[in-house]
Protein backbone atom coordinates (compact mmCIF):
# COMPACT_ATOMS: atom_id res chain seq x y z
CA UNK A 1 0.00 0.00 0.00
CA UNK A 2 0.98 3.27 -0.89
CA UNK A 3 -0.20 6.86 0.37
CA UNK A 4 -0.33 10.46 -1.03
CA UNK A 5 -1.46 13.52 0.78
CA UNK A 6 -2.16 17.22 -0.01
CA UNK A 7 -2.33 17.63 -3.56
CA UNK A 8 -3.82 19.96 -6.12
CA UNK A 9 -3.79 19.94 -10.10
CA UNK A 10 -2.40 22.94 -11.49
CA UNK A 11 -4.13 25.51 -13.57
CA UNK A 12 -2.42 24.65 -17.04
CA UNK A 13 -2.14 20.71 -17.09
CA UNK A 14 -4.96 20.20 -14.90
CA UNK A 15 -3.38 16.76 -13.65
CA UNK A 16 -2.19 15.43 -10.64
CA UNK A 17 0.61 13.31 -11.36
CA UNK A 18 1.63 10.01 -8.90
CA UNK A 19 5.29 8.66 -8.74
CA UNK A 20 5.03 5.20 -7.16
CA UNK A 21 8.09 3.62 -4.60
CA UNK A 22 9.87 1.66 -6.90
CA UNK A 23 10.43 -0.43 -3.93
CA UNK A 24 6.58 -0.72 -3.46
CA UNK A 25 4.71 -4.01 -3.86
CA UNK A 26 2.14 -1.92 -5.66
CA UNK A 27 4.41 -0.84 -8.39
CA UNK A 28 5.25 -4.50 -9.32
CA UNK A 29 1.18 -4.99 -9.54
CA UNK A 30 -0.94 -5.62 -12.43
CA UNK A 31 -4.00 -4.84 -10.49
CA UNK A 32 -4.43 -2.06 -8.10
CA UNK A 33 -7.15 -0.01 -6.34
CA UNK A 34 -7.07 3.72 -6.45
CA UNK A 35 -9.11 5.50 -3.26
CA UNK A 36 -9.02 9.17 -3.87
CA UNK A 37 -10.12 11.51 -1.06
CA UNK A 38 -11.07 14.86 -2.87
CA UNK A 39 -13.13 17.85 -2.52
CA UNK A 40 -16.44 17.25 -4.92
CA UNK A 41 -16.83 20.79 -6.16
CA UNK A 42 -20.02 20.67 -8.73
CA UNK A 43 -19.17 19.80 -12.05
CA UNK A 44 -15.45 18.56 -11.31
CA UNK A 45 -14.10 14.63 -11.86
CA UNK A 46 -11.61 13.09 -12.92
CA UNK A 47 -9.55 9.70 -14.79
CA UNK A 48 -7.28 7.48 -13.69
CA UNK A 49 -4.90 7.68 -16.65
CA UNK A 50 -1.57 5.24 -15.45
CA UNK A 51 1.14 3.43 -16.87
CA UNK A 52 0.65 0.07 -19.33
CA UNK A 53 3.08 -1.97 -21.35
CA UNK A 54 1.71 -0.16 -24.54
CA UNK A 55 0.48 2.73 -23.42
CA UNK A 56 1.70 5.13 -20.54
CA UNK A 57 -1.58 7.34 -20.54
CA UNK A 58 -4.40 4.10 -20.26
CA UNK A 59 -7.54 5.79 -19.21
CA UNK A 60 -8.89 4.05 -15.99
CA UNK A 61 -12.50 4.45 -15.03
CA UNK A 62 -14.04 7.87 -14.79
CA UNK A 63 -15.02 9.50 -11.44
CA UNK A 64 -18.03 12.43 -11.71
CA UNK A 65 -18.03 14.66 -8.46
CA UNK A 66 -21.22 14.34 -6.50
CA UNK A 67 -21.08 18.28 -6.06
CA UNK A 68 -21.84 18.40 -2.91
CA UNK A 69 -18.92 20.54 -1.66
CA UNK A 70 -17.64 18.20 0.82
CA UNK A 71 -15.14 15.57 0.94
CA UNK A 72 -15.83 12.34 -1.23
CA UNK A 73 -13.81 9.00 -1.86
CA UNK A 74 -13.69 7.10 -4.83
CA UNK A 75 -12.19 3.72 -5.48
CA UNK A 76 -10.76 2.69 -8.63
CA UNK A 77 -10.21 -0.37 -10.34
CA UNK A 78 -6.91 -0.84 -12.70
CA UNK A 79 -6.00 -3.55 -14.53
CA UNK A 80 -2.98 -4.41 -16.82
CA UNK A 81 -0.76 -2.45 -14.95
CA UNK A 82 2.70 -1.60 -15.85
CA UNK A 83 4.30 1.38 -13.72
CA UNK A 84 7.49 1.98 -15.09
CA UNK A 85 7.43 6.10 -14.56
CA UNK A 86 6.61 6.45 -18.33
CA UNK A 87 4.58 9.79 -17.97
CA UNK A 88 5.66 13.61 -17.72
CA UNK A 89 8.47 13.67 -15.45
CA UNK A 90 8.71 10.22 -14.32
CA UNK A 91 5.24 9.49 -12.99
CA UNK A 92 3.13 6.32 -12.49
CA UNK A 93 -0.27 7.58 -13.08
CA UNK A 94 -1.83 11.10 -13.06
CA UNK A 95 -5.56 12.36 -12.01
CA UNK A 96 -6.75 13.91 -15.09
CA UNK A 97 -9.03 17.27 -14.55
CA UNK A 98 -12.56 17.00 -16.21
CA UNK A 99 -12.99 20.74 -15.33
CA UNK A 100 -9.39 22.24 -16.11
CA UNK A 101 -10.91 25.66 -15.20
CA UNK A 102 -11.22 24.52 -11.53
CA UNK A 103 -8.37 23.08 -9.31
CA UNK A 104 -8.99 19.12 -8.50
CA UNK A 105 -7.99 19.68 -4.27
CA UNK A 106 -7.17 16.16 -3.19
CA UNK A 107 -6.93 15.48 0.31
CA UNK A 108 -5.45 11.57 -0.15
CA UNK A 109 -4.68 9.09 -2.86
CA UNK A 110 -4.37 5.58 -0.81
CA UNK A 111 -3.21 2.51 -4.00
CA UNK A 112 -3.37 -1.12 -2.57
CA UNK A 113 -2.54 -3.96 -4.80
CA UNK A 114 -6.10 -5.54 -5.61
CA UNK A 115 -6.76 -9.19 -3.76
CA UNK A 116 -6.57 -11.93 -6.96
CA UNK A 117 -9.05 -14.12 -4.89
CA UNK A 118 -12.00 -13.20 -2.87
CA UNK A 119 -15.14 -14.67 -1.96
CA UNK A 120 -18.49 -13.77 -3.59
CA UNK A 121 -21.84 -15.13 -1.88
CA UNK A 122 -24.65 -15.98 -3.91
CA UNK A 123 -28.40 -16.59 -2.61
CA UNK A 124 -31.09 -18.62 -4.99
CA UNK A 125 -33.98 -17.64 -5.01
CA UNK A 126 -33.69 -13.73 -4.49
CA UNK A 127 -36.74 -13.55 -2.31
CA UNK A 128 -39.50 -15.34 -0.80
CA UNK A 129 -43.46 -15.31 -0.86
CA UNK A 130 -45.46 -17.50 1.55
CA UNK A 131 -48.81 -15.88 0.52
CA UNK A 132 -52.09 -16.32 2.62
CA UNK A 133 -51.16 -17.46 6.18
CA UNK A 134 -52.93 -18.08 9.08
CA UNK A 135 -52.87 -15.94 11.87
CA UNK A 136 -50.73 -18.02 14.98
CA UNK A 137 -49.78 -20.56 12.46
CA UNK A 138 -46.43 -21.80 11.11
CA UNK A 139 -46.03 -22.30 7.17
CA UNK A 140 -44.45 -24.92 5.94
CA UNK A 141 -40.45 -24.12 5.32
CA UNK A 142 -38.84 -22.61 2.35
CA UNK A 143 -35.32 -23.40 1.44
CA UNK A 144 -32.41 -20.55 0.33
CA UNK A 145 -29.84 -21.72 -1.31
CA UNK A 146 -25.95 -19.98 -0.75
CA UNK A 147 -23.68 -20.41 -3.08
CA UNK A 148 -20.07 -19.12 -2.56
CA UNK A 149 -18.80 -18.34 -6.32
CA UNK A 150 -15.52 -16.73 -5.48
CA UNK A 151 -12.02 -17.97 -5.56
CA UNK A 152 -11.88 -17.46 -1.31
CA UNK A 153 -13.50 -19.16 1.38
CA UNK A 154 -16.60 -17.33 2.90
CA UNK A 155 -16.47 -16.58 6.55
CA UNK A 156 -19.98 -15.88 7.73
CA UNK A 157 -20.38 -13.87 10.69
CA UNK A 158 -24.47 -14.17 10.94
CA UNK A 159 -27.23 -15.58 9.17
CA UNK A 160 -30.77 -14.71 10.48
CA UNK A 161 -33.91 -13.10 10.16
CA UNK A 162 -37.00 -11.42 12.30
CA UNK A 163 -40.42 -12.16 13.16
CA UNK A 164 -42.68 -13.23 11.77
CA UNK A 165 -40.45 -14.56 10.28
CA UNK A 166 -37.91 -17.54 11.11
CA UNK A 167 -34.86 -19.26 9.90
CA UNK A 168 -32.81 -22.54 10.64
CA UNK A 169 -30.39 -23.49 8.54
CA UNK A 170 -26.71 -25.69 8.44
CA UNK A 171 -24.76 -22.97 6.83
CA UNK A 172 -20.95 -23.04 8.66
CA UNK A 173 -18.77 -20.34 10.01
CA UNK A 174 -16.59 -20.69 6.38
CA UNK A 175 -17.78 -21.87 3.35
CA UNK A 176 -15.23 -22.64 1.02
CA UNK A 177 -15.16 -21.95 -2.43
CA UNK A 178 -17.87 -23.46 -4.81
CA UNK A 179 -19.68 -24.62 -1.65
CA UNK A 180 -23.52 -24.20 -0.92
CA UNK A 181 -25.34 -24.22 2.61
CA UNK A 182 -28.98 -24.13 3.04
CA UNK A 183 -31.12 -21.92 5.10
CA UNK A 184 -35.15 -22.86 5.91
CA UNK A 185 -37.60 -20.29 6.36
CA UNK A 186 -40.60 -20.15 8.14
CA UNK A 187 -43.89 -17.46 8.64
CA UNK A 188 -45.87 -17.22 11.81
CA UNK A 189 -48.03 -14.52 11.65
CA UNK A 190 -48.89 -12.69 14.57
CA UNK A 191 -51.70 -10.59 13.30
CA UNK A 192 -53.87 -9.82 10.06
CA UNK A 193 -52.31 -8.38 7.27
CA UNK A 194 -48.95 -7.63 4.79
CA UNK A 195 -45.59 -8.70 6.32
CA UNK A 196 -42.28 -8.17 4.73
CA UNK A 197 -38.62 -8.52 5.89
CA UNK A 198 -35.21 -10.30 5.42
CA UNK A 199 -32.94 -13.13 5.39
CA UNK A 200 -29.77 -11.82 6.23
CA UNK A 201 -26.31 -13.11 5.67
CA UNK A 202 -23.38 -11.04 7.01
CA UNK A 203 -19.69 -12.22 6.09
CA UNK A 204 -16.27 -11.10 5.01
CA UNK A 205 -17.77 -11.52 0.87
CA UNK A 206 -17.67 -8.78 -1.75
CA UNK A 207 -21.50 -7.69 -0.82
CA UNK A 208 -20.82 -8.07 3.11
CA UNK A 209 -24.99 -8.14 3.70
CA UNK A 210 -26.41 -10.38 1.46
CA UNK A 211 -30.04 -10.31 1.70
CA UNK A 212 -33.55 -12.22 0.27
CA UNK A 213 -36.41 -10.55 0.45
CA UNK A 214 -39.37 -11.89 2.44
CA UNK A 215 -43.28 -11.83 2.54
CA UNK A 216 -46.70 -13.02 3.50
CA UNK A 217 -49.95 -11.96 4.25
CA UNK A 218 -51.58 -13.19 7.96
CA UNK A 219 -55.00 -14.08 7.87
CA UNK A 220 -57.75 -14.29 10.73
CA UNK A 221 -60.77 -17.14 11.22
CA UNK A 222 -64.09 -15.16 11.84
CA UNK A 223 -67.03 -16.99 13.65
CA UNK A 224 -69.88 -17.81 11.30
CA UNK A 225 -72.06 -15.10 10.94
CA UNK A 226 -75.64 -15.77 12.05
CA UNK A 227 -77.75 -13.21 8.91
CA UNK A 228 -81.44 -14.60 10.73
CA UNK A 229 -80.70 -12.84 14.35
CA UNK A 230 -82.97 -10.40 15.00
CA UNK A 231 -84.69 -10.76 12.12
CA UNK A 232 -88.69 -10.50 12.38
CA UNK A 233 -90.55 -14.02 12.48
CA UNK A 234 -93.94 -14.86 12.17
CA UNK A 235 -95.95 -18.23 12.68
CA UNK A 236 -99.45 -19.48 12.27
CA UNK A 237 -99.71 -20.03 15.97
CA UNK A 238 -97.50 -20.39 18.86
CA UNK A 239 -97.27 -22.26 22.82
CA UNK A 240 -97.90 -19.80 25.34
CA UNK A 241 -94.29 -18.24 26.82
CA UNK A 242 -92.81 -19.25 23.45
CA UNK A 243 -93.13 -17.06 20.47
CA UNK A 244 -92.39 -17.24 17.05
CA UNK A 245 -89.78 -14.36 17.49
CA UNK A 246 -87.64 -17.02 20.04
CA UNK A 247 -86.63 -18.72 16.95
CA UNK A 248 -84.28 -16.17 16.03
CA UNK A 249 -83.28 -14.32 19.62
CA UNK A 250 -80.00 -16.01 19.87
CA UNK A 251 -81.20 -17.63 22.57
CA UNK A 252 -81.00 -21.61 22.40
CA UNK A 253 -82.77 -22.44 25.73
CA UNK A 254 -86.37 -20.67 24.10
CA UNK A 255 -85.98 -22.21 21.07
CA UNK A 256 -88.96 -24.32 19.75
CA UNK A 257 -89.96 -26.97 17.21
CA UNK A 258 -92.75 -29.13 16.27
CA UNK A 259 -93.82 -31.67 16.64
CA UNK A 260 -91.83 -33.54 19.13
CA UNK A 261 -93.35 -31.80 22.17
CA UNK A 262 -96.49 -32.75 23.22
CA UNK A 263 -99.24 -30.01 23.37
CA UNK A 264 -96.99 -27.98 20.90
CA UNK A 265 -98.72 -26.68 17.55
CA UNK A 266 -97.46 -28.46 14.52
Amino acid sequence: MQTWTTAQSGSGDANVYLQLDPMSAVEAAASVTVQVNYWATAGQGFVVQYDTPGNAYQNGPTVSSPGTGTWATADVQLTGAQFDEAQNGGADLRLNVTDAAAALIVRSVTMSVTSSSAPILSASPASLSFGNQAVGSTSAAQTVTITDTGTAAAAISSLGTAAPFAETGNCPASLAPGASCDASVSFTPGAAGTASGALTVASNASDPSLTVALSGTGTSTSSPVNLALGRPVTASSSTPGYPAGNADDGNTSSYWRAPTAPGRPP
